[in-house]
């Protein structure tokens, strides 16, 4: 892409691995996609596959909030909502939910919610090459404080609030 006759190529990184407390939802389904926002939410969704009639997860006390309002527990292969019930509460205040699916048997899950999140900051290098051409090069940095490991995650930045998906 060209802006005012300046290469921007993007790129982002990963800054620090994580906090030694894990501030994240703990369940057997697998982080598949992250959009940080500046504005310190993120949205997440995640996958799994579930044999019998529901899946539990254990939510941070300090996500709970944020988590309930926007949880959307769907079916992977009909995209039909799941019911949620969350009957108590876990240790150190977390909350412990159990997604409960229709029927027994097999089931493949997709879950979407939006929590607190550290935000992301921009950063910009202008770089002069030997013919003396000059690239802006722009860079999305992310610092992941969950505790939890986005190896494999596809991961996006949006410069706008999280409003709505």
């Amino acid at each position: 892409m060209r802006t005012l006759g300046l290469m921007v190529p993007a790129l982002v990184l990963l800054a620090g691995c994580g906090s030694s407390t894990a501030t994240y939802v703990k369940s057997d389904t697998t982080l598949g996609r992250v959009v940080v926002y500046r504005n310190g939410v993120a949205y997440f969704e995640r996958s799994a596959h579930v044999d019998g009639d529901s899946l539990k997860l254990n939510v941070p006390a300090d996500k709970v909030d944020d988590f309930l309002k926007s949880l959307t527990v769907t079916d992977a292969k009909t995209g039909l909502p799941a019911p949620v019930s969350y009957p108590s509460t876990g240790p150190n205040g977390a909350l412990a939910l159990k997604v409960a699916l229709p029927n027994s048997g097999s089931h493949d899950v997709k879950l979407s919610y939006v929590t607190e999140a550290p935000a992301w900051k921009p950063s910009y290098r202008v770089v002069l090459d030997k013919s003396g051409k000059l690239a802006l090069q722009a860079w999305a940095i992310v610092d992941n404080t969950s505790g939890e490991d986005w190896e494999n995650v596809k991961l996006g930045v949006g410069s706008s609030s999280a409003m709505s998906f």
